[in-house]
């Protein structure tokens, strides 16, 4: 299709898509008071439209819309649609469900492309089906004994999988730009509101103070964000050959830390701490060139180190004593102690099977008693309470299955498709070492993040006539990481 006949029907689309919303808005006025009903028959005509447009356009911008949901505060995210039997649909599942089945339109109704419309990747293998059904019999275990409910948290453990169909016509060049695009344009953008809230005296997150003191002035989800932003800055200084384009994103590696400072999230500090130095291990030339601009880059640190205690000097003391609180004095550390003591006992009591996932608790901690929901914010621990050592061990292989499909690809992979499998690898580090101690897994935009780095790396694929030699590659020892593109 040519690019005028491109824009053409996609002005069509559009067209098409203003009149069913007004034709939403008359179905919607007409079922009154039944708000469901209304909220159901009024974006139907839109859901498929829209359905039409993401199969015949682009797919891809649903996968970037995933990664970009923690970056947009103050814009609300978190909401989500009622229905009957206590089921609520979030955005996350909205992006996922849009993604599989437009990603089923297009595979039937694609035509010429419609043959390189799956992800060969070992993820979506027999790794997955395994896991996904080792959820589903804890999950009717639950149901069984607890009375819980069957469309559950539990199930988008695998459901999110389908956020894959966003990714399958992406190529590394456009996936590259696009995360690119979503990481450089969301530091920047909490950037801006790190110093509005200190500014202000706000704060991102809830009004609740962190366990050692004081507030935290962006999410603790935003840590995870600006991680990506960080590590893909890092990644770009190493492989951009010139000065001035090295110089935007060493802005945006120095915006990310300033926020990463500000979420003093521990857990994302120690995960970027152990990579940091790795990179620069291993990326050669990559210590070097970050070096080179730190007396460029003095005078500005210091002007901050001055101005950011002045300006705010509770920002200095919350980060002492979040990094120099002893544990037992630590109210996070005490409740998460009381909270696996707690789960682990569901975990003794069938350790192989688990006892189904919605099994509920309570863990009191200053005279207050605490609903745990199986989660004693260890994830790992919360799959072995609910599905035992058979499902924990089903996530090890997944993993397992991801690790090796991203490290076959990175002995044939160049230029963008580099960046993005290492980029990948980085990040979902970053969010296992956060399972550990988070609610990575319990967190539905987290959740559909962590599904989109684990199938980026099936964007990086050999073309038709490299394939042979890119399999003789595969079967060669692994090359070191710091070889150039």
């Amino acid at each position: 299709m040519s690019a005028l006949a491109h824009r053409a029907a996609l002005s069509r689309t559009v067209g098409a898509l203003g009149a069913v919303l007004l034709l939403d808005a008359a179905l919607g006025l007409g079922f009154g008071g039944h708000r469901t009903a209304a909220l159901a028959v009024g974006l139907a005509p839109a859901v498929v439209c829209v359905l039409v447009a993401l199969a015949r356009f682009r797919l891809g911008v649903l996968a970037f819309a995933a990664l970009a949901i923690d970056a947009v505060y103050p814009v609300p995210v978190d909401w989500s649609l009622p229905f009957p039997g206590g089921v609520n649909v979030f955005l996350p599942d909205i992006l996922a469900v849009l993604a599989l089945v437009a990603w089923l339109g297009r595979r039937t109704l694609g035509g010429r492309d419609a043959e390189r419309g799956s992800l060969r990747t070992a993820v979506l293998g027999w790794p997955l089906l395994l896991f996904a059904a080792l959820v589903l019999v804890a999950v009717l275990r639950g149901h069984e004994r607890y009375g819980a409910g069957l469309l559950s948290i539990p199930l988008r453990l695998f459901a999110y999988a389908g956020i894959g169909g966003a990714l399958t016509w992406l190529r590394p060049r456009e996936a590259y730009r696009g995360i690119v695009a979503v990481f450089y344009l969301g530091a920047v953008w909490q950037g801006a509101v790190a110093v509005y809230l200190l500014a202000t005296g706000g704060s991102e997150a809830s009004t609740e103070p962190i366990s050692t003191g004081g507030y935290r002035v962006l999410a603790g989800s935003t840590a995870l964000f600006l991680s990506g932003s960080l590590l893909l800055a890092l990644l770009n200084v190493r492989r951009e050959p010139l000065a001035r384009r090295q110089a935007v994103h060493l802005l945006v590696l120095a915006i990310s830390l300033f926020g990463l400072v500000l979420t003093f999230q521990r857990t994302t500090f120690a995960a970027i701490g152990v990579l940091v130095p790795v990179l620069f291990v291993c990326l050669r030339q990559l210590a070097l060139r970050v070096l080179a601009y730190l007396p460029l880059c003095a005078p500005f640190v210091l002007i901050a180190a001055l101005l950011i205690p002045a300006a705010a000097p509770q920002v200095a003391r919350t980060l002492e004593r979040r990094l120099t609180a002893s544990p037992r004095a630590d109210a996070s550390v005490l409740w998460r102690e009381k909270a696996m003591s707690d789960v682990w006992e569901q975990v003794r009591e069938s350790p192989l099977v688990g006892v189904g996932f919605g099994r509920d608790s309570t863990v009191a901690l200053g005279g207050t008693r605490i609903v745990l929901h199986q989660d004693p914010h260890n994830q790992f621990v919360y799959l072995l309470a609910g599905g035992g050592a058979l499902l924990l061990a089903s996530f090890a292989a997944l993993l397992l299955a991801y690790v090796r499909d991203a490290t076959r690809r990175l002995r044939y992979a160049t230029g963008d498709g580099r960046v993005l499998v290492l980029w990948s690898l980085a990040m979902v580090f970053v969010y296992l070492v956060n399972t550990a101690t988070g609610i990575v897994l319990t967190s539905e935009t987290l959740l559909l993040a962590l599904w989109v780095l684990l199938l980026l790396p099936a964007v990086v694929r050999p073309e038709p006539e490299e394939a042979v030699a890119a399999e003789r590659v595969a079967q060669a020892p692994l090359p070191a990481v710091g070889h150039a593109a």
